[in-house]
């Protein structure tokens, strides 16, 4: 039986199953890693243990400058210091002692040595079971990846306030210092991400062939590419708009503070997500009326993304309902002739967490799932991921995710899931119902028996 699915994502899914979905971790203990603290760094670990999580984009990353595969891009934005003269003079600053190219370099470099470094064979216990060790802060594999966000975040605090009638050099002492502050503050997790995700994109001429294979390939494991269509109320006139593409989707639960009480679920935020409505004038009928947007998923990654909105402005602390198995299938675009979509599920397998009031304040973690060890484990090892301190969460008979708990415990602190992500399920088409060539022959001689009259 031939797949039933849109021809977009057909091509999003055969690119991203030629990428190995092996774990190819060298050392004997398959556990995380911790990763040494030394400032406001837990969102940047909070964001980044999920990503060492999803064997697809590990694989893909260590092919970064493999046997000519993926060369660094000469314009890549990030491999020279940025334009603003302001920018350019705090890092000048910043850099006295130490190396001005630590705040530049090529993202796919950074991270394939950065997970080389983490899955590696170094670094780890003398004694069974053979723990890895923590990385430091400024272990050669890391500290590039630190100094490269400091740079991403040199920027203008929004609560920098400049007094009216400061002169120029007033103003500018004041800029440099909120930029130097910003460097190193707490930042937003999901905001430091997709820094690197921009990062990787930056990392290849998109005007060449190998430059669009590459983005062919970064689109199969993360962008989410929908259609949408304005629909009027009135007469029912559907115009297509352009497609959009995205890390994934961000939801928004709802609040707990305007509605007492309020029970929701991922299911029901994706489904509002891809729904809207807006006031206009629609050309056909005339009418100024409502409008209905709706837009349908053309073809979805190896990894969902999904991001909940939890600061609007203040922390929503109403608890959404988080699935294990998650199906978009009613969302997906019909393929062509009518027919249902094939299934198109997911499996959770991560969170990044906060603690605090503010995405810019309080704490990050992560919950991860690891490989089966041994391989015939009913159940994958899952990790809470606190900075430097690595814990196992405790198997559950019958086998349970904790990462759909929410918010997540531990002891007596309280963590809510600010990003989540999805693995999806391999569709494992039906056995084809066909008959052997012997029974067909013997099923058309009884037809000629049957026809002729011959016992």
């Amino acid at each position: 039986m031939a797949r039933r699915e849109a021809p977009l994502q057909a091509q999003r899914r055969r690119t991203a199953d030629r990428i190995s979905k092996k774990w190819k971790i060298a050392r004997q203990n398959k556990s995380p890693r911790g990763l040494d603290n030394q400032g406001n760094n837990c969102y940047r670990h909070g964001a980044l243990q999920p990503l060492l999580h999803l064997p697809r984009f590990v694989n893909w990353i260590l092919k970064h400058k493999k046997n000519g595969h993926w060369p660094c891009h000469a314009a890549d934005p990030n491999k020279s210091l940025p334009e603003d003269e302001l920018t350019q003079a705090e890092i000048q600053d910043t850099t006295k002692h130490t190396k001005i190219e630590l705040y530049t370099g090529c993202v796919p470099c950074i991270l394939k040595a950065f997970m080389k470094a983490y899955w590696g064979k170094g670094d780890t216990d003398v004694q069974p079971p053979y723990l890895p060790l923590v990385l430091p802060h400024h272990h050669d594999s890391v500290l590039p990846l630190h100094q490269l966000a400091e740079r991403w975040f040199c920027r203008e605090s929004q609560d920098l306030d400049i007094p009216k009638g400061s002169s120029r050099a007033e103003r500018s002492r004041l800029t440099r210092d909120s930029k130097r502050a910003e460097m190193t503050a707490q930042q937003d997790a999901d905001e430091f991400q997709r820094q690197i995700f921009g990062g990787i994109q930056s990392s290849y001429d998109h005007g060449t062939a190998p430059g669009q294979a590459r983005h062919a390939e970064y689109d199969s494991l993360f962008t989410l590419t929908l259609g949408e269509v304005i629909e009027c109320s009135q007469c029912g006139n559907r115009v297509p708009q352009s497609n959009r593409n995205d890390i994934g989707l961000s939801l928004i639960p709802r609040d707990s503070t305007q509605v007492p009480n309020a029970s929701d679920t991922i299911i029901r935020a994706i489904r509002r997500a891809l729904t809207d409505t807006v006031v206009g004038m629609c050309d056909p009928c005339g009418q100024n009326t409502t409008r209905n947007i709706r837009l349908s998923i053309l073809a979805a990654p190896e990894y969902l993304r999904l991001t909940l909105n939890l600061y609007l402005p203040q922390k929503n602390t109403n608890p959404i309902s988080i699935p294990d198995i998650l199906d978009i299938t009613p969302h997906m675009a019909p393929p062509a002739g009518g027919h249902p979509h094939d299934p198109v599920r997911y499996k959770l397998v991560s969170a990044t967490y906060h603690m605090g009031t503010t995405n810019k304040s309080g704490h990050y973690t992560a919950n991860v799932t690891g490989p089966r060890v041994p391989p015939f484990q009913p159940q994958q090892p899952q990790f809470f991921c606190d900075d430097a301190r690595i814990t196992r969460n405790r198997p559950t008979v019958p086998p349970t995710n904790v990462v759909t708990n929410n918010p997540y415990r531990r002891n007596s602190s309280r963590y809510d899931p600010v990003i989540l992500y999805y693995e999806r399920l391999p569709h494992v088409l039906p056995p084809l119902n066909r008959k052997t060539a012997d029974q067909v022959c013997v099923e058309e001689v009884d037809e000629i028996r049957k026809n002729y009259g011959i016992g």
